[in-house]
C-alpha cells in the first residue's frame, strides 16, 4: 500500500484514496455458524454496502463472505482494506464470495470515496474499529462503534461529531487523516455530541 501510495504522489502529486464502499468485519467461528458455514472458514464478512458505491455496482450484498482477492487468499479485514487500498481507482479486481454457501466470483471496479460514503479502520490507528462519515452539519460523524474493539472503552460513541483533530479543524475524512497523522503519541478530538462540545484524549 505505501509503494502504491507513493506511485500515485509521483504521478498526481497527491494519493488518490479509492475503495469499494463496504463495512467489513472478520468472520468468527460464531459468526460462521450463524451464517450455517463451516467454523473453520476463512474469510471476511461484508456488513454493509454502502448506497450507490462500486461495491452495490458490483453485486455485492451484506451478508457476502469474501474469502479471496484475484485468487490471493484474505483471512482478516485489515488484508481485505490492503487488497483494495493499493490499487487504483478505475481498476478492476475480481472477489471471490461465498454467498448463502455457494462460491461466487465478483468483477468490481475500485470507485472514487464520494459523499458521506462511510470507511471503517482506514484513518488512524487510535480510531480503529469506529465507523465515519461526512457529517451533514459538518465535522465527521460516528456511525458505529464495533464492540470488543479498543475504542469502544475510549469514551467515543455512536452519533458524535468530531469537529477538529489534533486543533485543527476538520471538514472531510481526508482533513482528519491529515491532522491525526500530527502525532503517534495521542489524538486530541474536540467532539461534539448533542448540544454540548468536548475535548477527548486518545492514545
Amino acid at each position: 500500500m505505501a509503494k502504491a501510495s507513493v506511485d500515485q504522489i509521483l504521478e498526481y502529486g497527491e494519493v488518490r484514496r479509492g475503495q469499494l464502499g463496504i463495512i467489513i468485519q472478520d468472520l468468527t467461528h460464531d459468526l460462521a455458524e450463524a451464517f450455517d458455514i463451516d467454523k473453520q472458514q476463512r474469510g471476511v464478512l461484508i456488513a454493509q454496502v454502502q448506497s450507490e458505491s462500486a461495491a452495490e455496482k458490483a453485486g455485492l450484498l451484506p451478508g457476502d463472505i469474501v474469502v479471496s482477492v484475484d485468487s490471493k487468499a484474505v483471512e482478516t479485514s485489515a488484508q481485505l482494506r490492503n487488497e483494495i487500498g493499493r490499487r487504483r481507482i478505475d481498476e478492476s479486481l475480481m472477489l471471490t464470495v461465498l454467498r448463502d454457501g455457494k462460491s461466487k466470483v465478483v468483477k468490481a471496479r475500485v470507485g472514487k470515496v464520494v459523499g458521506r460514503q462511510a470507511i471503517s479502520d482506514a484513518i488512524h490507528p487510535f480510531l480503529e474499529g469506529a465507523t465515519l462519515q461526512l457529517a451533514r452539519q459538518g465535522g465527521i460523524e460516528v456511525v458505529n462503534i464495533k464492540q470488543g474493539s479498543t475504542i469502544a472503552s475510549s469514551g467515543l460513541r455512536q452519533g458524535d461529531v468530531i469537529l477538529s483533530a489534533n486543533r485543527r479543524v476538520v471538514s472531510s475524512l481526508a482533513d482528519l487523516e491529515k491532522a491525526a497523522s500530527l502525532s503517534d503519541r495521542r489524538l486530541v478530538l474536540r467532539i461534539r455530541r448533542g448540544n454540548a462540545a468536548f475535548y477527548l484524549v486518545l492514545q
